[in-house]
């Protein structure tokens, strides 16, 4: 029995993984966190343009930067708590916790620790606690979740059929 329960405790690693890299950033003072998150931008948009063949300039590219980090940083919020979500979701079904229960649980936990986060930066030098972001970070949890328990319902759905046709 015992190592069952080390077993359930062990499904929610990569999640506590993820809550302690959520802080690590969050612990960031605004200047370096900016500085990071431009330079993601810049870089990421540097390799798009590589991609697609686009050839920006340096000059271009930091209007973009200029122009859109506000937004990437707001993407950024709401893509890592969809992937925090899909973490917690996880733990949660290794557990026995399915369906709405497991989609409603882990969008409590993301709004806790979203709330709990921004709270904490109300604390760290330059950073403010906004509640527009407790918003996107839970939206993002919300779609991770989601997706877990569609994919789910998806692979049930397939094993009853795979097992009616085997009866046939």
């Amino acid at each position: 029995m015992k190592r069952k329960n080390t077993t359930n405790l062990i499904s929610f690693l990569p999640a506590v993984l993820l809550a302690v890299m959520i802080f690590c950033f969050s612990a960031q003072p605004s200047t370096d966190s900016s500085d990071l998150s431009k330079t993601v931008t810049a870089e990421l948009l540097r390799a798009a343009s590589g991609a697609f063949g686009l050839h920006l300039q340096a000059f271009q590219i930091a209007a973009f930067v200029a122009k859109y980090e506000h937004l990437v940083r707001k993407a950024a919020h709401f893509t890592e708590y969809l992937v925090f979500a899909l973490a917690l979701s996880h733990g949660f079904a290794r557990n026995g916790i399915d369906g709405r229960k497991r989609f409603f649980l882990t969008v409590l936990v993301i709004f806790l620790y979203a709330g709990s986060d921004e709270i904490h930066q109300l604390y760290v030098p330059g950073r403010s606690g906004q509640f527009r972001d407790v918003c996107i970070d839970t939206a993002g949890g919300a779609a991770g979740s989601l997706l877990c328990v569609l994919h789910s319902r998806r692979i049930r759905r397939r094993s009853r059929k795979t097992i009616r046709q085997s009866h046939d």
